[in-house]
């Protein structure tokens, strides 16, 4: 993977962190999972004490993929919670070895979570409820994929709309 590339899979690693955070039971509930909350963090914390974060967010990847999967398919498009398999590695392990309490601090809070999702954004939007398509495969490696999934998330989670981002294969609608 090139350095570029590292760059953006660790982009996408962090605003993983902060969708998967915000969309949690106790913040927008789009999944039911508590596992980033605080109490969730606690038994983490016993349960994986070397790896509680990437656990954490690995569960609630998987609550999380499981709604964009049935809303979105799978066949054929990526989204935040189903990247293609180099980013997805990349990932895990940026999960498993960057400074976890900056990480943590990332998810204090919604109001924090929502500030450290902004800065990913680089412009604002109405997005619309529901699956949305944002760009093509080749957009996942490009300097716009981050920046248009978290504003589409940013904007769902503001307005209180459940909004699924996704890429299609070259070729796909």
């Amino acid at each position: 993977m090139t350095q570029k590339q590292t760059a953006i899979a660790e982009s996408y690693a962090r605003v993983r962190l902060l969708v998967s955070y915000l969309g949690e039971k106790h913040a927008a509930g789009w999944w039911q999972t508590a596992c980033l909350a605080a109490t969730g963090r606690q038994f983490l914390e016993i349960n994986f004490p070397r790896s509680a974060l990437c656990a954490g967010v690995h569960a609630a990847t998987a609550a999380a993929q499981r709604i964009h999967d049935e809303r979105i398919g799978r066949t054929g498009v990526f989204h935040l919670f189903r990247l293609p398999y180099r980013f997805e590695d990349r990932i895990h392990s940026f999960l498993l070895n960057e400074d976890q309490a900056s990480l943590w601090s990332m998810i204090t809070d919604r109001d924090t979570a929502l500030a450290q999702l902004r800065t990913f954004v680089d412009a604002t939007l109405d997005a619309p409820e529901g699956p949305v398509q944002v760009g093509t495969e080749g957009d996942i490696d490009g300097l716009r994929g981050v920046p248009e999934i978290a504003k589409h998330y940013l904007s769902g989670l503001e307005k209180g709309r459940l909004c699924l981002p996704y890429f299609t294969l070259k070729g796909r609608k």
